[in-house]
């Protein structure tokens, strides 16, 4: 049971040693792998909502490269991500 335990405590150790890393380098006291897929990503239906267009609109726009950047997962399913989704509103804004 001791070489089980010990062995435990060194992994522990080493994971604390990984974490106090991760929170020294990005400066928010969380790990990088943790601010990463903390961002927002949207659905095609919600991005329509908030827009207030139909889908065959948002498709035209990024058929023509004037929609927010998309990413396609493995299924097909499309998700915007949040910040992206601000940035793309906000140059629209700058364009008027």
């Amino acid at each position: 049971m001791s070489t089980v335990n010990s062995a435990a405590g060194r992994v522990n150790r080493k994971r604390a040693g990984v974490n106090a890393v991760n929170n020294t380098v990005n400066g928010t006291g969380a790990g990088v792998k943790a601010a990463k897929t903390q961002e927002e990503m949207l659905t095609v239906p919600q991005v329509l909502a908030l827009l207030g267009v139909p889908q065959s609109t948002f498709y035209r726009w990024r058929q023509v490269g004037k929609g927010p950047r998309v990413i396609k997962l493995p299924n097909g399913a499309v998700r915007i991500r949040r910040s992206e989704f601000d940035r793309w509103l906000s140059d629209l804004e700058e364009c008027t």
